[in-house]
């Protein structure tokens, strides 16, 4: 019968050298195990990393892919403004076009509307020319012979020779004494403030006395006879048409023989009448 010794009296009996081939075959053992269980838990801070990476990387494929979505949104929506904004420029170029056709036909308009009113007014100037009033002096005479200490009298006539009535006829005559063939000093041009209501009708002929300034003077009569002088009237016609537009006659006349009748005749100044 095999007898059993105890493992601490074995272990006592065992010598020095396998003493330490067990203690060093332990060491072995327990650093065989340590770095086992360091490579299971590296293995699994490993395997645990790899899947957080993993689900990191996944995380980032979708962010990635949303954002790739979102890029493909907004190149949908760029390609779209600019379809949009090509139509609108066409839209824009055909505006233009369409408004440059509207101007030159409004251009045009323009010009025939101008043409048309230029006609019209070349027809209404023509027409008021051939209308209009004309007054003029017909005739001057003598009414009595000059005296020395009365005043020199004449009669003078006007007359429209136009095709519409004068209206608004004012006059402003003089007769005076002066030398040679023109009158001593230039027609009046002042009037009374006073408005006319004159209508001198057309073929219509009115007369009217004038009287000088003042009695023939015995000097005056000798430079007279002695035709040194002459017997002047002239004055001036103002006169409006039947649309407001104003006209103007100036005239002038002399006598030389001092007597009534055929021989007491006015004869024309040499700028005779104007017509204004």
């Amino acid at each position: 019968m095999t007898h059993k010794m105890p493992l601490l009296q074995r272990w006592k009996q065992t010598s020095l050298p396998n003493k330490l081939m067990i203690g060093a075959s332990l060491l072995m053992a327990f650093g065989t195990l340590f770095y086992a269980a360091v490579a299971v838990f590296q293995y699994r801070m490993m395997r645990e990393q790899a899947e957080t990476t993993k689900a990191q990387l996944k995380a980032m494929q979708e962010q990635s892919s949303t954002i790739q979505g979102q890029l493909n949104v907004m190149q949908d929506q760029a390609n779209s403004m600019r379809d949009s904004v090509s139509q609108q420029r066409k839209s824009v170029g055909q505006t233009e076009t369409l408004i440059d056709q509207q101007q030159e036909a409004l251009s045009y308009g323009q010009r025939s509307a101008l043409a048309s009113e230029q006609g019209v007014r070349q027809g209404r100037d023509a027409l008021r020319l051939e209308q209009r009033p004309i007054v003029t002096v017909t005739w001057m005479r003598l009414k009595s012979d000059v005296k020395v200490g009365e005043k020199a009298t004449i009669i003078i006539a006007i007359k429209n020779t136009g095709r519409t009535p004068a209206i608004k006829t004012r006059w402003l005559r003089t007769l005076g004494f002066g030398r040679g063939q023109e009158p001593p000093f230039v027609p009046p041009m002042v009037f009374d403030e006073q408005p006319s209501l004159a209508v001198l009708s057309p073929e219509v002929e009115i007369s009217n006395e004038l009287l000088s300034d003042h009695p023939v003077t015995s000097d005056e009569m000798e430079r007279l006879v002695a035709e040194h002088y002459r017997l002047f009237a002239w004055g001036t016609l103002t006169y409006e048409d039947l649309f407001g537009r104003k006209y103007k006659t100036e005239f002038c006349a002399f006598n030389r023989t001092l007597k009534t009748g055929e021989t007491g005749k006015f004869f024309a100044c040499p700028r005779g009448e104007t017509f204004e």
